[in-house]
């Protein structure tokens, strides 16, 4: 079960992705929406946009747009991710993906799935992608010749840290 202050964690990174931009095809016209964070528009129905994700969200559960699926989370992208991410050695840098790909990804595919082409398939692109880079990411962790006390204090770092991939994982499966 995981605890209340990882699921804040979880919930605080979905927000803090709402900034990143993301392009729709408006259902309604609307010459601007002036907001705290700034003003968007012109909306129309023969115009794309681009708003923040948080707006798209929103828009998308009001059922006043299409959020157009952006080229990382089309099933060719990130089927060419993947094979990047199982090809990668130690030392290697890691794929350039959003930063907030899997926060952005797992909403899409909660909140507008019907606009996601192949869906299934960018579901299990993204599950397996998710895994590669887990794995990848914990086997490229050399620790040679520490002594016992580096590895006491840094043993509660680390089993944080695993803790948490296993906890956005988990979540990211679970949706």
């Amino acid at each position: 079960m995981q605890s209340l202050s990882t699921l804040s964690k979880i919930d605080d990174l979905k927000f803090f992705c709402g900034d990143e931009k993301i392009t729709i095809q408006p259902k309604f016209q609307l010459k601007e929406a002036i907001f705290i964070g700034g003003t968007y528009g012109p909306f129309n129905s023969i115009e794309q946009c681009d708003v923040p994700f948080w707006l798209a969200l929103e828009l998308k559960r009001k059922q006043k747009c299409h959020i157009i699926v952006p080229e990382w989370l089309q099933a060719d992208n990130l089927e060419k991710s993947y094979t990047t991410e199982l090809a990668k050695k130690v030392g290697d840098p890691y794929e350039v993906l959003p930063y907030h790909y899997i926060e952005m990804a797992t909403q899409l595919l909660e909140y507008a799935s019907d606009d996601i082409p192949n869906v299934v398939k960018v579901r299990r692109l993204l599950e397996d992608l998710w895994t590669a880079s887990i794995t990848a990411g914990t086997s490229m962790i050399e620790l040679n010749n520490l002594t016992g006390m580096e590895l006491h204090n840094i043993r509660p770092i680390i089993t944080q840290a695993l803790t948490q991939f296993q906890t956005l994982s988990d979540s990211m499966l679970s949706q």
